[in-house]
C-alpha cells in the first residue's frame, strides 16, 4: 500500500506508462462507439514516398541557400558574438529535473542560456559607405552583389546537439530577413518581419559554429495593398516613436547530446514491426503523429501529439491535440516544433535523425488541467503524406475492455506501438484523476515513456477517445510492470464541447468574413503614424463582394465596431471562399485620443455590406498592446543590466522612455522622482527582484496581465514585464507583498496566460506606513 502526496493506496506518474503484459478479458468486448467523424488526408493525399521527395528536394533548396548565403562572402567571420557551453553540470540539472519532476511535466531536453547582443540595421548602414568588405557590430558586413546590405556574425556553441535562437526586438524592413546556417550546410529561415521574441527553428551543430546572417533580398516578400486615405486626410501627420530596425539575440536554447531508440525500456515496441494485418488504421495514424519539442521558462522540453480532423470538408485547418502538462499557455504554445513522420525505416532499423522540423509556432485554443488536454491550430500545415485523425464525443471510459491503440515517441525515440483495454474495474484510483474525466487502462502490447505525454489514444477506428495524461499504479519506477499500474488518459468526451466550435463547425451557407492576422507596433503618439498590416479572408463557402476592413483602438482585446474609430479604412476586393486579402500601410493615430494603453484591431465589413453566414466573428486585435504617449519624437533609451545584482534608481525623464532589460540578478529597482511629463519607464526582467515604492508615489490606474502589469505613476506609464510571479514590492519599505497579493491589493486577479488584461481600482498616494 502506498501513500504518496495524498494519493491513497497508490501514487502518480506523468508521461511514462507502464504496460506490455496482457490482460485477459474477463468480459464481452463491447463495440466501439459509431458516432463522430472518421479520419481523412490532408495535403491532397500524397503517395507514401512524398515525404521522401520533400525531404530531398529540401536538402536540395538548403544546399543552394547555403551556396547563395556564404557566397556572399569570401571568408566567414572567426571571431565570435557570444561563446554558450552545455556543461557538463546543465545536463545533470536536466536528469536531475527528469528524476525529480519528471512525475509532473514532460520530459525535459535542454536548458535556456542567455545571451546580450544586439544588431541595429542604422548603424549598419552607416557602416557601409563604401561597398568593400567591413567589419561591424561584431560580425562582417559588406554591400551585396544584389546591390543590398548583408552582414554575417558567428556564435559558438560547445557540448549541445541543437540551438534554438531567441530573436527579441527582432523589427526588420520587408526586404531583410535573417537566416541561420551551420558549416555543415543546414539552414533555417528567413525570420522576417516585426516581433517581440521569436524562437527560431531547432538548428543541429556541427563544429560549433552557428551563423546567423542578415540578407537584403528585395524578392523575398510580395507587395502588399495600400491602405486608403482617411476621410479627415487634411490631418497633419506627426513623427511615430518606431523601434530602431534590428534584432537582440537574447538567448540560446542548448539541446542535450542523446543516445536515442537503445535508451528505451525493453518492453517499448518500434512501430515499424507492425502492419495493417496488426491493426487496420496504422498506416494512418502514423502520418498523423507528431514528436514536439518546445520551450518553457529555462529549459526545453518534448511531448507528443496529433492531427485532428473537422467537419468542415471545405478547409484544411491543422488542428492538433497534446496534454496540458506539455503545452498551458499561449507563450509555449509559439515555440511549438513538431517533426512527424519520425520513425525506423524498418522494423528494428537504426535510428533517424529527426531532420527538419515540420512546422513551428502553433495558437492555443483551449486547455484544462481538469482533463489535461491542449487543444492548438499549428501555425503551419505539415508537408507531405499527412492524416487528420477522427473522433468520438462518446464516453469510452466505462466500457470495460475496450481495445485502444496509439502511436508515441517515448524518451523522444522514433514511433512507437502500444495497445490497451479500458479498466474500468481497476482496483485504485488515484485523487484528482476521476473516471469520466480520464480513461484507465491496462496494457497489452508495449508501452510508453517520458514524451509519450500528450499521444492521442484511439479506438479501432483510429477515432481519438483521449490523450496521454500519466499512469497510476503501485509500480511507477517500472514501465514495464502493467499489473500493478494502470495508463491514465484525459477523456476526450469529458471536453469535446469546449472544443466543438472548431472541430464541428455549425456550417452555413454563405459567405463569413475574418481577420486572420493584425500587428501594429507596441508604441505611438498622439496623432503620429504607425505602420500597421492584416489580412481578410473569406472562410465561407460562398463568394463575399467587396467590402471595408476598419481600424479601431480599445481599452480591451476584444474589439467592437463602438470602439475609437481611428476612420482609416482598407477597400477590400470581393473575395471567394478561402481567398484572402492583405492590406498594409501607414495610418494617423486620432489627434483627440487619451495617452494610455490600447490594443489595435481590425473589423472586417464594418459597414455591413456583405450578407455573411456569421457576422459575429469580424474582428481581431493585434496581440500586442500599443502605449500611446502625448509627447512628440520621446527618444528610447534601453539600459542594458548584467547578471549583477544591484539597486538601480528608476527615474523618469521628460522626452525620454527609459528601458531596462536584465540579463540575471536579483536587483532592486527604487522608483523615486516620477514626474508626469516623462515618456514612460519599461522594465523587463525575469528573475527575482524587488520594486521598491516610496511614500509619496500617487498610483492612479493599475492594469494586471499573466505576464506583467502596468501602473500610472505620478502620472507617468510604467510597465514591468517578465516573470511577474516573481516580483515583490516594497510599498514605503513597510508592507512587502508578491505580484498576486498586489493585484488583490488593487482589487485585480491575474488572468489567464492569453487573457485580455484586467485593471485596477484607483487609487492614491503610498503613506509612510506602506498604504494606499
Amino acid at each position: 500500500m502506498i501513500d504518496f502526496n495524498g494519493f491513497t493506496r497508490t501514487s502518480l506518474r506523468l508521461i511514462s506508462l507502464a504496460g506490455w503484459i496482457s490482460l485477459v478479458a474477463s468480459s464481452s468486448l463491447a463495440a466501439p462507439v459509431p458516432d463522430g467523424i472518421l479520419g481523412a488526408p490532408g495535403g491532397g493525399g500524397a503517395s507514401s514516398d512524398a515525404r521522401a521527395r520533400r525531404q530531398l528536394r529540401q536538402q536540395q533548396a538548403d544546399a543552394r541557400r547555403y551556396d547563395a548565403l556564404i557566397g556572399e562572402f569570401d571568408t566567414l567571420p572567426s571571431a565570435s558574438l557570444a561563446r554558450v557551453e552545455l556543461t557538463d553540470a546543465d545536463r545533470e540539472a536536466i536528469s536531475q529535473h527528469n528524476q525529480r519532476d519528471g512525475a509532473r511535466g514532460p520530459l525535459q531536453t535542454g536548458t535556456v542560456k542567455p545571451i546580450a547582443f544586439a544588431l541595429d540595421l542604422a548603424q549598419l548602414r552607416r557602416a557601409l559607405v563604401r561597398r568593400d568588405i567591413q567589419h561591424a557590430q561584431g560580425g562582417i558586413a559588406r554591400v551585396a552583389a544584389t546591390q543590398g546590405i548583408t552582414w554575417v556574425g558567428r556564435i559558438e556553441v560547445s557540448g549541445a546537439a541543437a540551438v534554438r535562437l531567441r530573436f527579441d526586438d527582432l523589427h526588420l524592413p520587408p526586404d531583410i530577413a535573417l537566416y541561420l546556417y551551420n558549416d555543415a550546410g543546414d539552414v533555417r529561415g528567413p525570420y522576417q518581419g516585426d516581433h517581440s521574441t521569436l524562437w527560431s527553428h531547432s538548428l543541429p551543430i556541427a563544429s560549433g559554429a552557428v551563423f546567423v546572417q542578415l540578407t537584403q533580398a528585395p524578392a523575398l516578400v510580395p507587395s502588399y495593398p495600400s491602405v486608403t486615405a482617411p476621410r479627415h486626410a487634411e490631418k497633419s501627420a506627426r513623427a511615430l516613436v518606431q523601434p530602431r530596425p534590428g534584432f537582440r539575440v537574447g538567448a540560446l536554447a542548448l539541446t542535450q547530446p542523446r543516445t536515442l531508440c537503445n535508451k528505451n525500456a525493453y518492453c517499448i515496441q518500434d512501430a515499424s514491426c507492425y502492419s495493417t494485418s496488426d491493426w487496420a488504421e496504422i498506416d494512418h495514424v502514423r502520418n498523423a503523429i507528431a514528436h514536439i519539442n518546445f520551450i518553457h521558462g529555462g529549459g526545453s522540453y518534448m511531448c507528443t501529439g496529433g492531427l485532428v480532423n473537422d467537419t468542415d470538408d471545405t478547409s484544411e485547418i491543422p488542428y492538433f491535440l497534446t496534454a496540458n502538462h506539455c503545452i498551458a499557455d499561449a507563450d509555449t504554445a509559439r515555440t511549438v516544433e513538431t517533426y512527424f513522420h519520425y520513425q525506423t525505416s524498418a522494423c528494428g532499423g537504426g535510428c533517424p535523425r529527426t531532420g527538419l522540423p515540420d512546422t513551428i509556432g502553433a495558437e492555443l485554443l483551449d486547455t484544462s488541467l481538469t482533463d489535461d488536454h491542449s487543444f492548438l491550430r499549428l501555425n503551419e500545415t505539415p508537408g507531405g503524406d499527412i492524416w487528420y485523425l477522427g473522433w468520438t464525443p462518446s464516453p469510452v471510459y466505462d466500457i470495460e475492455n475496450l481495445p485502444l491503440y496509439r502511436i508515441s515517441h517515448p524518451e523522444g525515440s522514433p514511433q512507437a506501438y502500444s495497445t490497451h483495454r479500458v479498466w474500468n474495474r481497476a482496483p485504485f484510483v488515484c485523487s484528482g484523476l476521476r473516471r469520466g474525466s480520464f480513461i484507465y487502462s491496462h496494457d497489452e502490447i508495449g508501452s510508453t515513456e517520458g514524451g509519450s505525454s500528450g499521444s492521442p489514444v484511439l479506438n479501432v477506428d483510429a477515432q481519438v477517445v483521449g490523450q496521454l495524461f500519466g499512469a497510476c499504479g503501485d509500480n511507477l519506477n517500472n514501465v514495464c510492470d502493467s499489473e500493478s499500474n494502470a495508463t491514465v488518459d484525459g477523456a476526450f468526451a469529458s471536453y469535446f464541447d469546449r472544443i466543438k466550435s472548431w472541430l464541428d463547425p455549425d456550417i452555413s451557407q454563405g459567405p463569413d468574413l475574418i481577420v486572420t492576422s493584425v500587428t501594429s507596433p507596441s508604441t505611438g503618439v498622439v496623432g503620429g503614424q504607425i505602420d500597421v498590416r492584416s489580412t481578410v479572408k473569406n472562410q465561407g463557402d460562398a463568394a463575399a463582394g467587396p467590402s471595408t476592413l476598419g481600424y479601431y483602438l480599445s481599452t480591451d482585446a476584444v474589439i467592437t465596431l463602438s470602439d475609437i474609430d481611428t476612420e482609416w479604412d482598407c477597400a477590400v476586393a470581393a473575395l471567394d471562399p478561402g481567398d484572402t486579402w492583405p492590406c498594409a500601410g501607414s495610418i494617423i493615430l486620432p489627434a483627440d485620443i487619451a495617452p494610455g494603453t490600447y490594443y489595435f484591431g481590425a473589423y472586417a465589413d464594418k459597414d455591413a455590406a456583405v450578407a455573411e453566414s456569421d457576422a459575429s466573428n469580424n474582428a481581431r486585435a493585434a496581440a500586442n498592446p500599443i502605449v500611446i504617449m502625448t509627447d512628440q519624437d520621446p527618444e528610447l533609451v534601453t539600459h542594458y543590466l548584467d547578471a549583477s545584482s544591484e539597486t538601480i534608481e528608476m527615474a523618469s525623464r521628460p522626452q525620454v522612455t527609459d528601458r531596462y532589460l536584465d540579463y540575471g540578478g536579483l536587483d532592486r529597482y527604487e522608483f523615486a522622482n516620477i514626474e508626469a511629463n516623462c515618456g514612460g519607464i519599461w522594465l523587463i526582467d525575469h528573475q527575482a527582484s524587488t520594486l521598491v515604492w516610496p511614500a509619496g508615489l500617487t498610483i492612479s490606474a493599475a492594469v494586471f496581465a499573466s505576464d506583467g502589469a502596468e501602473f500610472s505613476i505620478n502620472g507617468c506609464p510604467v510597465r514591468i514585464l517578465g516573470t511577474p510571479a516573481l516580483f515583490e514590492f516594497e510599498f514605503a519599505g513597510v508592507e512587502t507583498r508578491g505580484y498576486q497579493a498586489t493585484a488583490r491589493l488593487f482589487g485585480a486577479s491575474i488572468p489567464a496566460p492569453g487573457a485580455a488584461p484586467v485593471s485596477g481600482s484607483m487609487f492614491g498616494t503610498i503613506q509612510a506606513d506602506g498604504n494606499l
